[in-house]
C-alpha cells in the first residue's frame, strides 16, 4: 500500500513537473518572439489618401475606438462615393499595427476571422493578394436587407488592414466588386511599397 502511494505521488509529481515545464517553455517562446522591426514610416502613411479615384470623398483619419483588434496602434480612414443622391457607398480602411508578426498572425486567426465568419464568400470575387500572409473577403446583408456590407481583411507582416464597404441592397454587382478590387489592389501596392515586398499589378 505504501509503495503504491509513493508511486502515485511520483507520477503526480512528474505530471505537475511536465506541465510546469511546458508552460514555462510556451511563455518563453512568446517572450522570445522577435519584435517587429523599427519602421521608417508612420501608420497614417499606409492609408490610401491620394492612391484612389478622385470620386471618393475622404474624411480625416480617426482612431478606431472600441475595436477589439486595436491593441497597439490603429487608424481608420472613412470615405464615401456618391453616384447619385440615392446611390451612396460608405467605406472605411483601417490599419492595425502589432508588436510582432506572430501577434498579428494570431490576432487575424483568433479575433478577425471569428468576428467576420458571418461574411459569406462571393462567387464573383476572384482577386487574391500576392503579398498578404492571410486574407479574407466576404459579404452579408445588414439589418433585414436594408444594406449590403462587404469586407476585405489581410495580414501583412505585423500589420492587419481591413477595407469595409456599405452598399444599398442589390448593389453587389460586378461594377461594385470591381470598385472594391481596385481599392484592394491599391492597398496591396501601398503595403508592398512600404514593406519592401515584390508586387506586380495584374491589371496594368
Amino acid at each position: 500500500m505504501y509503495i503504491n502511494d509513493v508511486n502515485s505521488k511520483q507520477k503526480n509529481w512528474k505530471i505537475l513537473t511536465t506541465t510546469f515545464v511546458v508552460m514555462v517553455l510556451l511563455a518563453a517562446c512568446k517572450f522570445l518572439e522577435p519584435s517587429a522591426p523599427e519602421r521608417s514610416f508612420d501608420l497614417d502613411e499606409l492609408l490610401l489618401e491620394g492612391d484612389i479615384s478622385s470620386d471618393w470623398e475622404l474624411s480625416a483619419p480617426v482612431t478606431s475606438t472600441g475595436d477589439d483588434l486595436c491593441t497597439t496602434e490603429c487608424l481608420a480612414l472613412p470615405m464615401k462615393i456618391e453616384k447619385d443622391k440615392r446611390d451612396e457607398l460608405y467605406a472605411t480602411q483601417i490599419v492595425y499595427r502589432f508588436q510582432s508578426i506572430g501577434i498579428a498572425q494570431r490576432t487575424f486567426k483568433k479575433v478577425y476571422l471569428p468576428f467576420n465568419q458571418s461574411l459569406e464568400l462571393t462567387n464573383e470575387w476572384n482577386y487574391q493578394s500576392q503579398i498578404a500572409e492571410q486574407t479574407h473577403f466576404g459579404c452579408d446583408n445588414v439589418a433585414g436587407n436594408v444594406a449590403r456590407f462587404c469586407q476585405w481583411g489581410a495580414q501583412y507582416k505585423e500589420f492587419i488592414v481591413s477595407f469595409g464597404i456599405l452598399m444599398p441592397p442589390g448593389k453587389e454587382t460586378q461594377e461594385s466588386l470591381a470598385l472594391i478590387e481596385d481599392i484592394i489592389i491599391a492597398i496591396d501596392e501601398r503595403m508592398a511599397q512600404y514593406l519592401n515586398l515584390s508586387f506586380e499589378n495584374i491589371k496594368d
